[in-house]
């Protein structure tokens, strides 16, 4: 007898490049999990947050600790 768990959710399935895929791999060790669905979660977590904070341009501006600016546009 199988036994089914009962996940919450849904199961996706994504193609991606040569490229994406290594950075999906980088973002794993940035973020300590072995899971792709870990990186997934905690990159639209991460794009929410800037989503909300942009400016009416789409852009959010980061400051860094040296005084420089990065200006990152979310719709290019």
């Amino acid at each position: 007898m199988a036994i089914q768990r009962n996940r919450a959710g849904s199961r996706k399935t994504v193609d991606l490049d040569e490229n994406t895929n290594q950075q999906l791999e980088r973002l794993k060790e940035v973020f300590g999990t072995t899971s792709n669905s870990d990186v997934i979660r905690k990159a639209i977590k991460l794009s929410i947050l800037l989503a909300n904070e942009a400016d009416n341009d789409n852009s959010v501006v980061f400051e860094r600790k040296n005084q420089d600016r990065v200006l990152l546009r979310l719709d290019s």
